[in-house]
């Protein structure tokens, strides 16, 4: 897959994003 620059940063901001919200959701379990 090629990303212009700006794409490459949408995707590593929306896969940061689920991820906090994973480990949010995993500490309200706890």
């Amino acid at each position: 897959m090629n990303f212009t620059g700006n794409e490459r940063y949408v995707e590593i901001h929306k896969t940061i994003n689920e991820l906090k919200q994973r480990a949010d959701i995993y500490r309200a379990l706890d």
